[in-house]
């Protein structure tokens, strides 16, 4: 999948920064995304791309929340990312769609949900890899089932 054509710049193993509001879920999610509940807050490729303000320099005043992301990033490659930002974990991610967070937790043979971080993301790269493996694999013909690996970071206040 390539993002190349994608607007606001938007391209792969390259950091960008998206500002967002952050995403605190409700009963009305865990309807949802029942897998998700008791997680506090959600962070997501999904709500850098849902507020669509494109790319932009980092100005950590602008605003409460700054995603920097990397989409399908080179393992142990160094991004430089400002220390003031979290890491936050990895989302497999369809076009602008979380399979993680965003489909229902429909993937439960893909997709551990009970290893998931606080923020609903995989820590590990390496498992993140593998269960993108296993979606293609298990759900070959559902649109949300061929992803990326994209690596958040955030900067909130």
């Amino acid at each position: 999948m390539s993002y190349i054509e994608y607007p606001y710049g938007i391209c792969e193993d390259k950091v960008m920064y998206f500002k967002t509001n952050r995403f605190y879920p409700d009963n009305n999610y865990f309807k949802y995304a029942n897998k998700l509940i008791g997680k506090k807050e959600i962070v997501s490729f999904d709500c850098g791309l849902f507020d669509l303000d494109g790319t932009i320099d980092i100005d950590l005043s602008c605003c409460e929340q700054i995603l920097a992301v990397i989409i399908n990033p080179i393992k142990d490659k160094d991004y430089k990312i400002d220390n003031r930002f979290e890491f936050c974990g990895y989302d497999l991610c369809s076009d602008t769609i979380s399979a993680i967070t965003n489909c229902g937790c429909e993937y439960v043979k893909a997709i551990d949900y009970e290893k998931l971080n606080k923020y609903g993301l995989i820590n590990d790269y390496d498992e993140a890899l593998e269960s993108i493996h296993k979606l293609k694999e298990i759900y070959p013909l559902d649109s949300h089932a061929d992803c990326d690996i994209i690596k958040i970071y955030r900067y909130s206040r």
